[in-house]
């Protein structure tokens, strides 16, 4: 599965890669403006995104992807509950809270499945 994982915590992010989604090709950018690039290329079956980002939150982005790729599978990742709350109010089908990132396989296989 090709992920695009929206975290600009670059040591976070490589280790959930390394550690967690090591089963995936997962392509790490730090921000909305490269997400959306990168979504403009396509090919991805899945959106991971964090909600405080450099240049915005992700629920920007959230909201973009549904209005234009609605079948996209998402999953909000952010370490505070207002942010996953805001996650799934813009249209994530699924949040993962980062202390808690070890449930990432199983959310992503209840969303795809």
């Amino acid at each position: 599965m090709k992920i695009l994982y929206v975290e600009n915590d670059e040591v976070f992010a490589e280790q959930v890669t390394r550690l967690l989604l090591f089963r995936h090709e997962v392509i790490i950018v730090p921000s909305l403006a490269e997400a959306r690039r990168a979504l403009e290329a396509g090919g991805y079956d899945l959106l991971i995104i964090d909600y405080v980002l450099d240049d915005g939150k992700g629920t920007e982005l959230v909201t973009e992807v549904r209005a234009t790729m609605p079948k996209l599978p998402m999953i909000g990742a952010s370490s505070h509950e207002d942010g996953n709350k805001a996650l799934l109010k813009a249209g994530v089908n699924a949040v993962c809270i980062k202390k808690e990132f070890n449930r990432i396989e199983e959310i992503i296989r209840r969303i795809i499945s």
